[in-house]
């Protein structure tokens, strides 16, 4: 299935955890989201999501990885890792751990000197900028392989594709070992008999994992399932690892759109909480395949752990029945968090035709007290401000429109009214990268902590709806090439006879001296994407506008 995603400029890199829980980046900035709320049944009123961890301006996301391997030493194991090719050049590294039903995560710290934190990235370049690193992976021998882009341009807004600058000749390849520890011994799938690859679901790097059920995929049907019966039977029950065993089995009959409903069955009850809430998962994903689907989801949407019910709710966001949400309003009688009720609110928009026409006839939850003051929650959510909303939608289906009736589209949704802490929400989300309110975010863009006390309302609508209508001389963009080779953009922020000062991505200021410079180019044109607001649902839009105009604006 193809999913909305407001919030994100360029989903890009996709990589799953031990227990298959996916972790979606952007390839346009820092963010990564998890996949289970963000992939609810589709519908035009999807509200961005919030971000499993603050990227910390390190943009823009060329590559992910979880690292579980043996060949590393142990307080890596389970690291986020994602390579970087603009403002550290580098892989920065992230722990990710359980928040509530969902997951939180920080950039991994380390003692510096004077005993100051500073990031412990598991990889930088100091003083090679074209150092683009892309696509980390661990390898068969549990190293890391990963690409170097190694180019001095990049971007396709700063600079033309045909530009002769661009390096069509260098990149590489490179194998991260550590040393005090030896290559492991490759383990490989092509030609490997049915049998040994299902063994290879017993190895400890989820890589490796990962390569056999895409191998088990490609192999005949009859052949994989007759195999993973005789392969079930051998597994001990209560062994340590046997309920994820069990879900490895469920996902290479997956593969075939073949899961045997009693051992789902099996694993929709495993001891292990992250085995059912996985478990759910295939259940929602092979719904049509599974006899008595909804029979065997109601025991998920109670169950005692968390992310295993908001599965749940997830699977039923599909199923367009008055049954299906009687089914989610169990939820309600269980603790909550963002998580689920972010995922409760989708999934319930998503079914919004279904239940609308019985709450008011009063013939929905009737005896699920709580239940009901759900759907009154998502009733209130539903109704964004009207004309201000399509005005939005608009502009975007329309950027070329009139003069005169970007003027009046400005006008309509200046005069609508938001949600503040929402939008600081959308804020963090989307804006944090580049610009800064308070202490919090990166100065690279112009500071917004004062943005509702110096311009109306109408000019920061503008501003994110074209960002190049109207750009500061302060905030235009400057390309520079040196004659070592080395090409960078950013804002020029101070500028003597002999040198040049310039912001570069992520707030670094660096200087050149301008004999050191072969080449200098001033743009007209704003660093900030055009079709930002493509990435928010028309109520997050506004939203946003209403913290943004609330930012050093005199109280009434």
């Amino acid at each position: 299935r193809h999913f909305v995603t407001p919030g994100y400029g360029n989903p890009w890199c996709y990589v799953f955890n031990w227990w298959g829980q996916g972790i979606v980046g952007d390839g346009t900035t820092p963010q990564q989201h998890w996949d289970s709320p963000l992939s609810t049944a589709p519908y035009s009123g999807r509200k961005g999501l919030a971000t499993v961890f603050n990227g910390e301006g390190m943009r823009p996301n060329v590559g992910t990885e979880f690292l579980y391997t043996r060949q590393f030493p142990d307080e890596l194991q389970g690291q986020f890792i994602f390579a970087c090719v603009i403002n550290m050049n580098g892989m920065t590294t992230f722990n990710v751990s359980d928040d509530g039903s969902g997951y939180k995560g920080a950039r991994k710290k380390k003692k510096g000197e004077g005993g100051k934190e500073v990031p412990d990235d598991l990889l930088s370049a100091v003083d090679n900028m074209s150092f683009r690193p892309t696509d980390p992976q661990i390898g068969p021998d549990g190293a890391l392989y990963f690409g170097d882009w190694s180019a001095a341009l990049i971007g396709h807004m700063q600079y033309s594709q045909r530009d002769p600058n661009r390096d069509h000749s260098h990149g590489g390849l490179y194998r991260l070992v550590y040393k005090r520890k030896p290559l492991l011994s490759p383990v490989t799938q092509a030609g490997k008999p049915v049998s040994e690859l299902l063994d290879q679901l017993k190895e400890y790097e989820t890589r490796t994992r990962y390569r056999a059920r895409r191998e088990l995929r490609d192999r005949p049907t009859e052949e994989v399932l007759a195999a993973i019966r005789t392969w079930v039977a051998q597994i001990t029950p209560g062994d340590a690892d046997s309920d994820r065993l069990l879900l490895e089995a469920l996902w290479v009959q997956q593969g075939h759109h073949a899961v045997d409903p009693e051992l789902l069955q099996k694993v929709l009850r495993a001891k292990t909480g992250e085995a059912r809430a996985g478990a759910t998962r295939v259940l929602a994903d092979e719904w049509e395949w599974i006899p008595n689907a909804m029979a065997l989801v109601k025991a998920q949407v109670t169950d005692e752990f968390p992310r295993t019910r908001l599965e749940a709710v997830r699977a039923l966001s599909f199923v367009r029945t008055r049954e299906s949400v009687e089914t989610i309003l169990l939820v309600a009688n269980h603790p909550r968090d963002y998580w689920m009720d972010y995922t409760l609110q989708m999934s319930l928009g998503a079914l919004e035709a279904i239940w609308k026409p019985e709450l008011k006839a009063g013939s929905i939850a009737t005896d699920n007290a709580k239940g009901l003051e759900l759907l009154a929650e998502a009733e209130l959510a539903s109704k964004p401000s009207g004309a201000a909303a399509l005005a939005v939608k608009r502009f975007i289906a329309q950027p070329n429109m009139a003069e005169k009736d970007k003027e009046k589209a400005y006008g309509e949704i200046a005069k609508a009214g938001g949600n503040a802490d929402n939008g600081k929400a959308i804020y963090r989300r989307i804006c944090v990268a580049c610009h800064k309110v308070g202490t919090e975010g990166i100065e690279y863009g112009p500071d917004l902590t004062v943005l509702g006390g110096r311009m109306k309302r109408t000019d920061i609508i503008e501003s994110i709806l074209e960002p190049n209508a109207k750009i500061d001389p302060k905030f235009v963009t400057t390309n520079i090439e040196t004659v070592s080779g080395q090409a960078l953009t950013g804002f020029i922020v101070a500028e003597t006879p002999e040198s040049l000062t310039l912001t570069l991505a992520g707030g670094l200021k660096q200087e050149f001296k301008k004999a050191e410079l072969k080449k200098r180019e001033s743009l007209k044109q704003s660093s900030m994407p055009e079709g930002l607001a493509n990435g928010m649902s028309s109520s997050e839009f506004l939203d946003l506008v209403e913290y943004l105009a609330g930012l050093g604006a005199k109280k009434k």
